[in-house]
């Protein structure tokens, strides 16, 4: 089930380029240099909430439909292994909270077509001693580290999503620019 897009106006009015949704405001910096246009979904939280008189919801950063599926999308201007992964899944099951407020739907109603994607930046060193490094670098050869964070947020596959995509800035962009051509049209807002 999709929200009406273009009745709603938490939506239309916070539609923004994937640049400002991914910006960055500690590193001063974008992690997707594009003007495609998506929803803003930290907006949409922040309109919800001011409506609704709440407080404390977290949500991911922007939101689209494309193939009928309802797209969130969380950005870390991050190296993988520092994102914890108890924060991405509260934003994940917060921003579906909110999409179920604003569908007048239950989640098991659209749990198929949920997709959430994690876009981080694989080019931010995360080491911050020689001790981290050092053992940053043996559990990455053993691949610990992050084998326990996927399998964290892997844990909501099949709860309420259907995919769950982590992916870095560049293959993000080029899903999005593979999308954007192959439907030659941007992204859908509207049932």
């Amino acid at each position: 089930m999709k929200v009406d897009l273009e009745s709603s106006s938490s939506f239309q009015c916070n539609l923004d380029s994937i640049r400002n949704c991914s910006y960055d405001s500690h590193n001063h910096e974008s992690l997707i240099d594009s003007d495609l246009q998506v929803v803003n979904y930290d907006k949409v939280k922040n309109d919800f909430l001011s409506s609704y008189s709440k407080d404390g919801l977290c949500s991911t950063d922007a939101f689209f439909y494309v193939d009928n599926n309802a797209c969130f999308v969380e950005f870390k201007n991050t190296h993988f292994g520092n994102i914890d992964p108890a924060e991405i899944t509260r934003k994940f099951y917060e921003s579906l909270v909110i999409y179920c407020q604003l569908s007048n739907c239950h989640y098991t109603d659209f749990i198929d077509s949920v997709v959430f994607y994690l876009v981080y930046n694989k080019d931010k060193d995360n080491k911050s001693s020689s001790k981290e490094y050092i053992q940053d670098f043996v559990a990455k050869k053993a691949n610990v580290n992050i084998i326990r964070r996927m399998e964290c947020i892997e844990k909501i596959k099949g709860r309420i999503c259907k995919d769950i995509n982590l992916m870095n800035c560049s293959d993000f962009l080029d899903m999005l620019k593979k999308i954007s051509l192959n439907s030659n049209k941007s992204f859908s807002y509207s049932s």
